[in-house]
């Protein structure tokens, strides 16, 4: 073995293809170079984040540095800013999981393909959304909302962003990296939790009970392996609380394109798996 090959090996284990998440993650002998996990995980957060963590820093200091009244032009390239960054954190993600030689497949990123992944997706973002109501009807402080119709319109584009960046660092990349490099789940929970926390202070003291929350969905991720329901589900939760606020033509024009969009889903989950069956049973063998 080359020296470059010794190198590699050291920090980058093999991991069967074929395994189960549970078998994945469980720890093993050889394992990722605890620095360059953290160092990865550190990048992530900073550029998910770490704008967001001293705008939050600067609310409970009380001030409040987002443009009231941001011109037409500025909400959208703000718009284009926010889905860049959610595609590159997204990619990183994903880049990140195979640097840890996981399969994707393993770690709940894949698209349902029989009526039961489709179940446990479902079962999955209902659990989130439970979870969600619960932590949340504990938290007496508001999300501090921009007056100014622009400025709600960008909420809406870019709030629902969250669902897939949150959940895949926090959820994916933090138990993916911190498991491979064997460290508990206790510190995988209390790292994913407070670092979702931790931008999220503008709650004041009763950030704790997002801390619950936050830890909860990491031992729902953790119980499941489902991924894609709970994505789904934070996106769907913020972009309502967003519409929410925007004028009654927005919330008709949206719940119009969210009915459509679960019909087509729902379809979907009921259509597919047969079709595919009666493919395979169909096809002429060779």
């Amino acid at each position: 073995m080359s020296v470059k090959e010794q190198a590699r090996a050291s920090w980058i284990p093999g991991v069967p293809t074929d395994s189960v998440m549970g078998a994945v993650l469980t720890g093993r002998s050889d394992r990722l170079s605890r620095r360059l996990v953290w160092v990865v995980l550190v990048v992530l957060f900073a550029g998910g984040w770490g704008q967001g963590l001293l705008t939050a820093v600067q609310f409970l200091a009380g001030h409040d540095p987002r443009d009231p009244h941001p011109s037409v032009s500025r909400v959208w390239s703000q718009g284009v800013e926010g889905f860049s960054q959610a595609a590159l954190l997204v990619v990183a993600v994903v880049l990140a999981v195979r640097w840890a030689g996981v399969p994707l497949s393993s770690v709940g990123l894949r698209l349902p393909r029989t009526r039961g992944d489709w179940l446990d997706e479902v079962t999955g973002a209902g659990w989130w959304v439970l979870l969600t109501v619960v932590s949340f009807a504990l938290v007496t402080t508001s999300y501090p909302l921009i007056s100014g119709q622009n400025a709600e319109i960008l909420d809406a584009l870019t709030g629902w962003l969250a669902g897939p960046s949150e959940e895949m660092v926090f959820i994916v990349a933090a138990v993916v990296l911190l498991r491979r490099a064997q460290y508990s789940w206790t510190l995988v929970v209390l790292v994913s939790a407070v670092a979702r926390v931790a931008f999220h202070i503008y709650y004041g003291p009763t950030s704790v009970f997002i801390l619950v929350w936050a830890a909860g969905v990491v031992l729902l991720y953790r119980a499941t392996g489902r991924v894609l329901g709970i994505i789904a589900a934070h996106a769907m939760w913020d972009l309502y609380a967003a519409l929410a606020v925007l004028p009654w033509w927005w919330c008709t024009a949206a719940s119009f394109i969210l009915v459509v969009a679960v019909s087509l889903v729902a379809a979907a989950a009921i259509m597919v798996p047969p079709a595919r069956r009666y493919m395979t049973q169909t096809a002429p063998a060779t």
